[in-house]
Protein backbone atom coordinates (compact mmCIF):
# COMPACT_ATOMS: atom_id res chain seq x y z
CA UNK A 1 0.00 0.00 0.00
CA UNK A 2 3.19 2.59 1.02
CA UNK A 3 4.18 1.43 -2.53
CA UNK A 4 1.23 2.69 -4.42
CA UNK A 5 0.84 5.81 -2.15
CA UNK A 6 4.29 7.15 -3.14
CA UNK A 7 3.38 6.20 -6.83
CA UNK A 8 0.40 8.64 -6.75
CA UNK A 9 2.78 11.00 -5.07
CA UNK A 10 5.08 10.91 -7.66
CA UNK A 11 2.43 11.33 -10.72
CA UNK A 12 0.78 14.35 -8.83
CA UNK A 13 4.42 15.90 -8.68
CA UNK A 14 5.25 15.00 -12.30
CA UNK A 15 1.69 16.35 -13.55
CA UNK A 16 2.71 19.76 -11.64
CA UNK A 17 5.92 19.66 -13.42
CA UNK A 18 4.64 19.15 -16.47
CA UNK A 19 2.10 21.86 -16.04
CA UNK A 20 4.60 24.56 -14.75
CA UNK A 21 6.54 23.41 -18.00
CA UNK A 22 4.20 23.91 -20.30
CA UNK A 23 3.09 27.16 -18.33
CA UNK A 24 6.63 28.99 -18.93
CA UNK A 25 6.28 27.59 -22.72
CA UNK A 26 2.62 29.25 -23.57
CA UNK A 27 4.03 32.53 -21.36
CA UNK A 28 7.40 32.74 -23.68
CA UNK A 29 8.63 35.82 -24.74
CA UNK A 30 10.99 38.48 -25.50
CA UNK A 31 10.58 39.69 -22.21
CA UNK A 32 10.30 36.88 -20.40
CA UNK A 33 12.39 34.08 -22.24
CA UNK A 34 12.49 30.43 -20.85
CA UNK A 35 16.29 29.95 -20.71
CA UNK A 36 17.63 27.03 -22.50
CA UNK A 37 19.68 25.76 -19.62
CA UNK A 38 16.02 26.10 -16.99
CA UNK A 39 14.55 24.13 -20.03
CA UNK A 40 16.68 21.22 -20.02
CA UNK A 41 16.81 21.37 -16.11
CA UNK A 42 13.33 21.06 -16.53
CA UNK A 43 13.33 18.02 -19.06
CA UNK A 44 16.04 16.24 -17.07
CA UNK A 45 13.54 16.33 -13.72
CA UNK A 46 10.91 14.88 -16.12
CA UNK A 47 12.64 12.49 -17.27
CA UNK A 48 14.25 11.46 -13.89
CA UNK A 49 10.55 11.40 -12.25
CA UNK A 50 9.44 9.01 -15.39
CA UNK A 51 12.25 6.36 -14.27
CA UNK A 52 11.62 6.52 -10.97
CA UNK A 53 7.91 5.90 -11.25
CA UNK A 54 8.40 3.63 -14.39
CA UNK A 55 10.46 1.63 -11.35
CA UNK A 56 8.31 1.95 -8.62
CA UNK A 57 5.47 0.56 -11.31
CA UNK A 58 7.43 -2.62 -12.01
CA UNK A 59 8.94 -3.35 -8.42
CA UNK A 60 5.20 -3.34 -7.31
CA UNK A 61 4.34 -5.68 -9.89
CA UNK A 62 6.89 -8.02 -9.52
CA UNK A 63 6.46 -8.20 -5.70
CA UNK A 64 2.74 -8.81 -6.12
CA UNK A 65 3.56 -11.98 -7.79
CA UNK A 66 6.14 -13.51 -4.91
CA UNK A 67 4.37 -11.96 -2.05
CA UNK A 68 2.47 -14.80 -1.75
CA UNK A 69 3.74 -18.48 -2.81
CA UNK A 70 0.63 -19.95 -2.46
CA UNK A 71 -0.97 -17.78 -5.20
CA UNK A 72 1.78 -18.04 -7.33
CA UNK A 73 1.57 -16.18 -10.98
CA UNK A 74 0.50 -18.24 -13.94
CA UNK A 75 2.24 -18.32 -17.31
CA UNK A 76 -0.26 -15.80 -18.93
CA UNK A 77 -0.16 -13.33 -15.62
CA UNK A 78 3.63 -13.01 -16.04
CA UNK A 79 3.36 -12.17 -20.08
CA UNK A 80 0.64 -9.85 -19.36
CA UNK A 81 3.01 -8.17 -16.82
CA UNK A 82 5.60 -8.18 -19.04
CA UNK A 83 3.34 -6.21 -21.63
CA UNK A 84 2.52 -3.74 -19.29
CA UNK A 85 6.27 -3.33 -18.63
CA UNK A 86 6.99 -2.71 -22.26
CA UNK A 87 4.01 -0.71 -22.83
CA UNK A 88 5.06 1.75 -19.97
CA UNK A 89 8.30 1.73 -21.01
CA UNK A 90 7.07 2.78 -24.50
CA UNK A 91 5.19 5.41 -23.16
CA UNK A 92 8.24 6.79 -21.32
CA UNK A 93 10.10 6.95 -24.62
CA UNK A 94 7.65 8.55 -26.23
CA UNK A 95 7.21 11.21 -23.40
CA UNK A 96 10.89 11.86 -23.38
CA UNK A 97 11.31 12.66 -26.90
CA UNK A 98 8.22 15.01 -26.67
CA UNK A 99 9.51 16.58 -24.35
CA UNK A 100 12.59 16.90 -26.32
CA UNK A 101 10.82 18.40 -29.14
CA UNK A 102 9.16 20.59 -27.36
CA UNK A 103 12.11 22.37 -25.80
CA UNK A 104 13.85 22.33 -29.60
CA UNK A 105 10.72 23.74 -30.73
CA UNK A 106 10.71 26.51 -27.95
CA UNK A 107 14.44 27.18 -28.08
Amino acid sequence: MEQIMQMMDDIHKLKKMMDAVFEKMESHSDEKPYDAAEAYADKDRIVEMLNRLSSRMAEADMSNLTSVPANDATPEEIAALKLAINQIEAERQNIYRRAGASLKGVL
